[in-house]
C-alpha cells in the first residue's frame, strides 16, 4: 500500500472515531456505576403498624480525592419488605446494593409474628447472599443499627465485623441465612438466632456531644462508649416464630453440638477431689468434632447419641501439678478430663429440656431420625416422640 494510501486510511479512521464520540458520548463518559448505588452493610426488619420497615447502615461510595466513603442509617417503611426496599432507592436517590450485605438484624415483635416469609423473599429472590449472618435483638432492629453506626467512631470493632468474628469458628452460637432456613424447613422446624445487645452508657447517649462532653468532665473525664454485648444467647423459632429465648448457660450446650464453633474458652468454675476443693480450671478449646447417631433399640426406644471429641489446652496448670503431686500426672489428667465430661454432658442436656418446655427440637432430632431412620420414625407416630427419646453421650475429652 502506498504511503498516501496509509494516510487516508488513518484519516477516515479518525474521522470514523470522533463520529462515534459525538454519537455515543454515554458509552465513553457515564459516570461510574459505583458512584450511582449505595453498598448495604447492615439491614434490619422490623414489624409496622402498616407492614414493615426496613433500616439500611448504608456506605456511600466516594471518589478518591473525596475523602473516606460515607455512613448511615436509611429507614423506609412499606406494605411488604419488597416496598420498602424500593423505597430505599428512591429515598436514596441510588440504587441500594444488598449482595454485600453481611447482617440482618431481627426485630423483636417482628419475630413474635413470625419472619420465615420475610426471610425467604431475600433469600429466594437473591436479595441478600445464603451466608448472611442473621441476629435477633430486644428491641426495635433500626433503633439497634443507629447505635451500632457509632462503634466505628466509640469502639474497637463494628458490628459486621463483630458477627464475621464470631462467625469463623468461636465458641459462639452463630447462624447464616441458609442454615436457618434450612432447619426451619425441616422436619424439626426449629431454628435460632443469637441475640445481641449493644450497650449505649445508659441514659448519656441521648446528649448532644456537648452535654456528653460536659457530662464527662463533671464525672472526671470518664466518657461512657458504645460497645457490643458479647453474643451469648439465643432467640428460639420454632415455623419462623419465636417460642422463647436461652440464657448464656443454656446457650453453651447448642453450642458444644455447633459444628463451626471449634474454638474459645471453656472453664469448670469449681474442681473437686477426694474432698479438696482446687477452684477453678480454665482451658482453650483447641480442637472439636461432633457427630449425632439416631436409631432405635431392640425394643423400638429411640436413642439420640452426641458424639464428642475435643481437645483442650489447660490455661494454667497449677491445680493439674497440684493433684499430680497426689495422684500421679496420669491420673490427675484423668479425672480433669472426667469433670470436663460431666460438664458437657450437663449443658446438652439442659438445653435438650429446655428446648422441649418450649416445644423447640432444638438439636433437630426429628430430623436426624427422619433422614436416617425413616421407616421407623413414621410408623412410631406418636406426638410425644421428643419426650420418648434417650439422649446419651460418647464423649471424649483430651486436655493438654
Amino acid at each position: 500500500m502506498k504511503k498516501s494510501s496509509r494516510v487516508l486510511c488513518f484519516k477516515i479512521f479518525l474521522a470514523a472515531f470522533a463520529v462515534v464520540l459525538v454519537l455515543a458520548p454515554s458509552t465513553f463518559t457515564h459516570v461510574p456505576d459505583i458512584e450511582q448505588r449505595v453498598v448495604v452493610s447492615v439491614l434490619g426488619v422490623d414489624a409496622a403498624d402498616d407492614g414493615y420497615k426496613v433500616s439500611a447502615q448504608v456506605i456511600i461510595p466516594k471518589r478518591a480525592t473525596e475523602g473516606d466513603p460515607k455512613q448511615e442509617v436509611v429507614d423506609a417503611d412499606g406494605k411488604s419488605v419488597s416496598e420498602a426496599i424500593d423505597k430505599l432507592n428512591r429515598a436514596m436517590g441510588r440504587r441500594v446494593d444488598l449482595g454485600h450485605c453481611g447482617v440482618i438484624v431481627v426485630g423483636k415483635t417482628l419475630a413474635e409474628q413470625g419472619v420465615r416469609r420475610e426471610l425467604e423473599y431475600l433469600f429466594a429472590g437473591g436479595i441478600v447472599t445464603p451466608g448472611t449472618n442473621l441476629i435477633c435483638t430486644k428491641s426495635e432492629a433500626g433503633a439497634f443499627i443507629k447505635k451500632a453506626v457509632s462503634l466505628a467512631a466509640n469502639s474497637v470493632t463494628g458490628l459486621d465485623s463483630f458477627i464475621t468474628y464470631a462467625s469463623t469458628g468461636s465458641h459462639t452460637a452463630t447462624l447464616t441465612l441458609n442454615r436457618f432456613l434450612s432447619s426451619t424447613d425441616g422436619e424439626s422446624n426449629t431454628s435460632y438466632m443469637p441475640i445481641l445487645e449493644i450497650d449505649d452508657g445508659g441514659e448519656q447517649s441521648e446528649q448532644s456531644d456537648g452535654q456528653a462532653a460536659q457530662a464527662a468532665a463533671q464525672q472526671g473525664g470518664e466518657q461512657s462508649q458504645t460497645v457490643i454485648k458479647s453474643a451469648e444467647s439465643i432467640a428460639v423459632f420454632y415455623d419462623g416464630v419465636l417460642c422463647g429465648t436461652f440464657d448464656a448457660e443454656l446457650t453453651r450446650g447448642l453450642v458444644w453440638v455447633d459444628r463451626k464453633s471449634d474454638s474459645g474458652q471453656i472453664q469448670l468454675d469449681k474442681f473437686e477431689y477426694d474432698g479438696k476443693d482446687y477452684g477453678g480450671i480454665y482451658a482453650c478449646l483447641r480442637h472439636k468434632k461432633r457427630k449425632y447417631c439416631a436409631h432405635f433399640d431392640e425394643n423400638g426406644v429411640p436413642i439420640f447419641t452426641v458424639r464428642l471429641n475435643v481437645k483442650a489446652e489447660l490455661q494454667d496448670k497449677h491445680t493439674l501439678n497440684e493433684l499430680a503431686d497426689s495422684v500421679g500426672i496420669k491420673e490427675a489428667t484423668k479425672q480433669i478430663q472426667d469433670a470436663f465430661t460431666a460438664k458437657i454432658e450437663k449443658e446438652i442436656t439442659e438445653t435438650y429440656l429446655a428446648g422441649l418446655a418450649m416445644g423447640a427440637d432444638i438439636f433437630e432430632v426429628r430430623s436426624a431420625f427422619y433422614k436416617g431412620q425413616y421407616d421407623g420414625y413414621a410408623a412410631y407416630g406418636k406426638a410425644e416422640f421428643l419426650h420418648d427419646v434417650q439422649l446419651r453421650f460418647e464423649i471424649r475429652v483430651k486436655v493438654v
